[in-house]
């Protein structure tokens, strides 16, 4: 699957996680699997809410974050991605003008 910068990403709804000491905890019971998030991680999980793009989840992570913008784009695709292959991200929809 192909991200775009006006991809809107969702939470699967299936997948258990709480947060631990300001860190996710993903829990992916298919694969018997837990996933421990870091705090950068940790924020992009929490911005991931069905209203906001890929490009704002960026966009918001460099205001919190100081990185250089190709550096974010990259890390950020490449965890998105990882979360996908887990299917813990669902109802991924291209925003329609």
């Amino acid at each position: 699957m192909r991200l775009t910068p006006e991809v809107r990403l969702t939470k699967n709804p299936d997948i258990q996680w709480k947060m631990i000491e300001e860190e996710a905890v993903l829990v992916d019971q298919d694969e018997l699997q837990i996933l421990h998030l870091n705090e950068v991680a940790t924020e992009v999980w929490n911005l991931i809410d069905g209203k906001r793009t890929v490009n704002e989840i960026i966009t918001q992570m460099l205001s919190v974050f100081e990185v250089k913008r190709k550096t974010a784009e990259k890390d950020i695709l490449d965890f998105l991605q990882k979360l996908i292959k887990i299917e813990a991200i669902t109802n991924i929809k291209e925003v329609i003008l």
